[in-house]
């Protein structure tokens, strides 16, 4: 089945999970994603993971990888040219530094009016935070929704990236809209948002019911969203909770003080006929209440009474528990090893869930590939290579390995040292081998790979390379 976004190319300048998140959801409606990441390690997001960590994975699979400095001027010229065929731009570099890099809006699209270019920042480009950096937390926090979610005056930072999963689907959005836009019009355009601005739509009930300026706060926004929600949780003599919501607000709550009948609880006897303005204004003496009605059973008694009523419930699962669950959202992605299951992107299209395709990419996994395809010849590429303006990744084997027969070119460099290796194996600006495994008179067994610096002839013409490697 084609997927919705074929056929459409994303040059993705993210790093850590905004960004990335966005350009995943692409990835999945089938779009081509280049991620362009700086010389190895790559994105900030790698260090300490690697290509193979289940977490990486999770934003990054499906990419292809172009590892590419952009701080020269010729690095600069290799991203304009992967520019000329791409149909959307996406970063979320600080405000100003795109401009810097000449990949600001202005720069890309005045020669390439049908361009799509998404720009997602912490703050926005105006106002007193604009340049500062922006990260999920610090996001989080400053909107106050970090306050909905924790109760009041705990110390401990954000328990996930809420801020910027949601940020990274709402830029795809933005994507999808000016796609849609441009089939129309034939034009691209300027796709905007932020960390804070999203951050703050997520907080919109408690922004519509916040109190007057002065007036101090009147709780935690979890404990209020429930009371206009109407859910309460109950504690089982199991220790399981129970989580209920009482969405036909007055239906429900009659079924419920019903049930604390039914098992000779006077707990809700005078509230039954409150109205829903009454239980919302008491409904932290109401969760007590509930609490001693239905908490010294089991959740599985509990939990069936509940249901048998009509009334809306569950058990609150552990991260552990939800996931074992086959519902179809999680699928193994065979391709990179140690990455066992893949959280796809909560869709359907057509009732085939869009799924991502390829490995997950090493750093600059991509490069010479897409260089190639860009037009640039072979020599070219190895020049840039030799003067560090690019990074061109080993080839991997099927199993997802470094695989020496395929190489294409070596891993980044922290330490030095000389080995000796066949003629016939070594030339300037290519690799050979890996970190040394065993040497001898005819060559050296390699587990990763090398940068070869400097090549010097030497007796029976074998030549003494000057080579790095990561260790």
């Amino acid at each position: 089945m084609t997927r919705p976004l074929e056929g459409i190319r994303v040059l993705d300048f993210g790093a850590f999970i905004a960004v990335p998140y966005a350009t995943a959801i692409l990835a999945a409606l089938g779009a081509d994603v280049i991620k362009v990441e700086p010389l190895p390690p790559g994105d900030p997001f790698r260090r300490g993971r690697g290509s193979d960590d289940v977490y990486f994975g999770q934003y990054n699979a499906g990419k292809r990888s172009a590892s590419i400095d952009l701080k020269t001027t010729d690095g600069r010229k290799v991203a304009h040219a992967l520019v000329d065929s791409c149909d959307v731009v996406i970063h979320n570099l600080r405000p100003g530094k795109a401009e810097k890099l000449t990949l600001g809006y202005e720069n890309l699209t005045a020669s390439r009016p049908r361009l799509i270019y998404a720009a997602v920042s912490g703050f926005g480009n105006v106002g007193p935070l604009t340049s500062r950096p922006g990260y999920d937390s610090v996001a989080q926090s400053i909107s106050g929704l970090f306050s909905l979610l924790a109760p009041v005056n705990v110390h401990e930072a954000a328990g996930l990236p809420l801020s910027d999963n949601t940020t990274g689907a709402v830029a795809a959005m933005g994507v999808c809209a000016a796609l849609v836009r441009r089939a129309h019009t034939g034009f691209g355009g300027l796709v905007e948002t932020s960390l804070y601005e999203v951050s703050t739509m997520l907080s919109t009930e408690a922004m519509v019911y916040r109190p007057p300026a002065g007036a101090g706060t009147a709780g935690s926004g979890s404990s209020t969203h429930s009371a206009r929600s109407q859910a309460f949780t109950i504690l089982c003599a199991d220790g399981r909770v129970i989580v209920l919501a009482l969405g036909d607000f007055e239906g429900h709550w009659r079924a419920l003080t019903k049930i604390a009948s039914q098992l000779e609880s006077t707990a809700l006897v005078d509230a039954e006929g409150l109205d829903y303005s009454a239980r919302v204004q008491t409904h932290s003496v109401l969760q007590d209440r509930v609490q001693q009605a239905l908490g010294t059973f089991d959740s599985g008694r509990v939990l069936t009474l509940v249901q048998e009523s009509g009334i809306p419930a569950t058990i609150a699962y552990t991260y552990a528990e939800s996931v074992v669950r086959p519902d179809g959202i999680l699928h193994e992605l065979a391709a990179a090893p140690g990455l066992k299951d893949m959280i796809q992107i909560g869709m359907s299209v057509d009732g085939s869930t869009p799924r991502r395709r390829f490995e997950v990419p090493h750093v600059g996994h991509h490069t010479r590939e897409l260089l190639v395809e860009a037009g640039f010849s072979g020599e070219h590429i190895r020049r840039l290579e030799a003067e560090s303006v690019v990074y061109c990744a080993p080839s991997l084997n099927d199993e997802g390995r470094l695989d020496r027969n395929r190489c294409e070119a070596p891993l980044w460099p922290p330490f030095r040292s000389k080995v000796v290796v066949p003629h016939s194996a070594v030339s300037l600006g290519r690799p050979v081998g890996g970190r040394v495994v065993r040497q001898s008179n005819s060559g050296v067994e390699c587990s990763t790979w090398l940068l070869v610096r400097r090549v010097q002839p030497t007796v029976e013409n074998r030549p003494s390379i000057i080579w790095e490697s990561m260790s």
